[in-house]
């Protein structure tokens, strides 16, 4: 019972209070968007003549955190959606506010056990991002922090009444106000007992990003965001603004230039688990096996992705595939739905089909996708991991979010819509491309080499051994 409730509530939520990006699949209609929002916002200008002319850097920060979350809003869907999540935040407001005070009040003389000046501060940080924060780029003692923690003084209070000066429109958006709320109130955490030089978080699609960076500003402290994972060329993440924005490739910094995002520096940084998928992973075990592994955490209910060109694909298969699929590493589920539904499929029992699943804790993932030919899935990461290890992705379209994720491969031959079948059978018969262009196209999304070979009849590999 308690896991059904828990189930039910996290439906309502998703539905209710959690942004539902990408239900349109137009990149006009995101570019249209982004146009209608920078005019209402910024007085029928562009954000750029809108900043010549602000009286300071907060009024043109406060406007950024607003257009973007103006942006979110439009996503949502139905005006019933839009009004409910106002009547929602709105009434939650006042107690929100109470609860960042008393908290700081009851903290008042507590302090974390590692609280020491670092040199830098970084938010919430995810395993697979651990090998981006290179000492290097960061230098300096750094602060990991995992769990959510507060501070609402009078620092943080005064600064929202100067946001809301800045920019009144912003209390008229209770969703935006909660937001500032509650982040300004973890960044005077880190502030108060940490001291930071530098804070780094991954949240270019929180609307109140650009204000974190004006709070930080106040402070003379840096703020600077990584991407975390897969990015689309959509309106969540228009107007906000950092110190610097570290991207994988070329492709993601043009993306963040078409959302208008700022930055004095947006840096093709790459990824080392990337680079060292490439390296280990790409050339292993070619031509592959008949092994398709199926990799999303969003594809295990039955209802969130086209589960009948799922069960296409895999009709074109034989009894001599293996086939896995392979959950998020934070689900904990007894069950996966779509596992006990694939395997009571009568056709794929006629044939000899028979998925099993393939633990993350068990098969690290470099290894899974060095010894696979067809990956499919619907929006993870996961899916440019796998191509870059070589194996070929099947995209499926998704329920929630029908936008067409494959522009970002530039054409790659080891790529597919799952809606097109026509020449779906020879493309997971055949054997991965990994000729130059091949090599050209993963470097614009990716950057893992900055000088790529033009001759043909290189040592594949070697090859990012011997240029990177």
């Amino acid at each position: 019972m308690k896991r059904l409730v828990k189930a039910f509530m996290s439906r309502v939520y998703l539905w209710l209070l959690a942004p539902q990006y990408l239900k349109r699949d137009s990149h006009a209609r995101h570019q249209e968007i982004i146009e209608e929002i920078e005019l209402r916002v910024f007085g029928g200008r562009t954000v750029t003549d809108y900043e010549r002319s602000a009286p300071s850097e907060l009024h043109v920060l406060a406007r950024r955190s607003l257009a973007q979350c103006l942006c979110q809003r439009k996503l949502l869907g139905s005006r019933g959606i839009q009004a409910l999540r106002q009547l929602v935040y709105g009434v939650s407001l006042p107690g929100l506010l109470l609860v960042l005070w008393w908290r700081t009040w009851r903290d008042r003389n507590t302090a974390p056990l590692d609280s020491t000046a670092h040199d830098v501060f970084v938010f919430f940080l995810a395993e697979r991002l651990k090998h981006s924060l290179d000492p290097a780029v960061f230098p300096g003692q750094a602060y990991f922090q995992r769990r959510a923690r507060t501070r609402f003084g009078w620092r943080e209070t005064r600064f929202v009444f100067q946001v809301l000066r800045a920019c009144p429109r912003i209390a008229l958006y209770p969703e935006l106000m909660a937001n500032i709320l509650r982040w300004t109130g973890h960044y005077g955490y880190a502030l108060q007992h940490f001291s930071p030089h530098t804070v780094i978080h991954f949240f270019e699609s929180t609307a109140s990003s650009s204000l974190m960076t004006a709070f930080l500003h106040q402070h003379e402290i840096a703020h600077i965001n990584i991407q975390h994972g897969e990015r689309w060329k959509t309106a969540d993440a228009a107007f906000s603004a950092f110190d610097e924005i570290h991207v994988w490739g070329e492709y993601f910094r043009e993306l963040f230039h078409w959302q208008k995002s700022q930055a004095e520096k947006i840096v093709v940084a790459g990824h080392p688990a990337h680079l060292n998928l490439c390296e280990q992973s790409r050339c292993e075990n070619q031509p592959r096996p008949k092994r398709m592994l199926l990799i999303d955490p969003c594809i295990y209910g039955i209802d969130s992705f086209d589960y009948p060109a799922l069960l296409r694909i895999l009709g074109r298969l034989d009894s001599e595939w293996e086939i896995r699929i392979r959950r998020h590493p934070t689900d904990r589920r007894a069950d996966l739905e779509l596992l006990v539904a694939l395997n009571r499929e009568t056709r794929l029992k006629e044939s000899g089909i028979q998925i099993m699943e393939e633990r993350p804790e068990e098969v690290p993932i470099d290894e899974a996708l060095s010894r696979t030919r067809v990956v499919v899935g619907v929006t993870s990461a996961a899916m440019i991991d796998a191509w870059i290890a070589g194996c070929k992705v099947i995209h499926l379209p998704s329920a929630a979010a029908p936008l067409r994720l494959l522009d970002r491969y530039q054409g790659s031959p080891n790529v597919w819509d799952a809606s097109n079948e026509d020449g779906m059978q020879h493309f997971i018969d055949s054997p991965a491309d990994l000729g130059i262009e091949e090599w050209k196209r993963v470097n614009h999304v990716t950057r893992l080499i900055s000088d790529l070979p033009q001759r043909q009849d290189v040592n594949h590999a070697s090859l990012f051994r011997k240029y990177a």
